[in-house]
């Protein structure tokens, strides 16, 4: 298994995250060696270093699986960067086609449609989602490689354009053991920041970063919650142990729908063939 980091969360902040997952029943788990700083030259310069960073960690975990199609989480940009190592389609002149190595992709608030936001520039983040839009649109490698995305609205916007939280009648009870999300200055820069990156949030609701209409791919196994929010810092967050439990199982069960179509396939193959 391996987790593509968010723009803004470092490798570090993933290993509670590994241990949720290794507990769980997880294999191994990798940290893709991707950094703050390599995101930062990626919205200047394009996203093909990372490209290559990403699928190369795929190739890695792949490795330590033995050559078993691993599973991806990818959480925020880390959800695009995965479909980008997936792609078969040249980006820039380079294709790094990592599908068959994927058994699944879990996105956890990737902003899939971030070509359709209103953002104020049209920068690299949005270049690549048109990019993928062309090229791999959906759960374009379904069936052999499965595809779950996990969004929340959890966060709708006040008409003047701030954040609030859902109306209490249409939340789902917070979960046990789940923090109140931390409405620190911290929280309220991430948010501005985004914000620039990812346009504003949508009426329907966000998990206060990326609105759940741009989170979801037409073809995947698409689960949405009402009492999440978006970053490592606060909570709950997808990568919590108790919101874990929720899309863990879909994700495993995705994963082994997979293998299944594999063989399936590769028997019609030599039937045919």
């Amino acid at each position: 298994m391996l987790i593509l980091e968010g723009l803004v969360s470092p490798p570090i902040a993933y290993r509670p995250m590994r241990e949720r997952l290794l507990e769980r029943g997880a294999a191994g788990v990798d940290l893709a060696p991707v950094h703050v700083h390599d995101w930062i030259r990626a919205g200047v310069m394009g996203f093909g270093a990372l490209q290559g960073r990403a699928a190369n960690a795929v190739r890695r975990a792949y490795d330590h699986a033995g050559g078993r199609p691993i599973m991806i989480i990818g959480h925020s940009g880390g959800g695009n960067l995965a479909r980008l190592a997936l792609s078969e389609a040249p980006y820039r002149g380079r294709a790094t086609a990592v599908a068959p190595m994927v058994g699944c992709l879990v996105t956890l608030g990737t902003p899939h449609a971030l070509h359709e936001s209103p953002t104020t520039l049209r920068h690299q983040g949005v270049q690549l989602s048109e990019f993928l839009e062309r090229h791999d649109p959906g759960a374009w490698f379904a069936p052999t490689t499965g595809y779950v995305t996990v969004a929340s609205d959890a966060v709708r916007p006040r008409p003047a354009g701030a954040e609030q939280p859902r109306p209490a009648g249409a939340e789902q009870p917070r979960p046990a053991g789940a923090e109140q999300p931390r409405r620190t200055p911290l929280a309220r820069l991430n948010r501005s920041v985004f914000r620039r990156i990812v346009g504003p949030l949508l009426p329907t609701g966000s998990d206060g970063v990326v609105s759940v209409e741009w989170a979801h791919l037409a073809g995947a196994t698409n689960l949405t919650y009402h009492d999440v929010y978006h970053g490592v810092v606060g909570g709950p967050w997808y990568g919590d142990g108790i919101i874990i439990d929720r899309w863990w199982p879909v994700a495993v069960e995705a994963w082994h729908a997979a293998l299944r179509a594999r063989k399936t396939l590769g028997r019609t193959s030599a039937l045919h063939g």
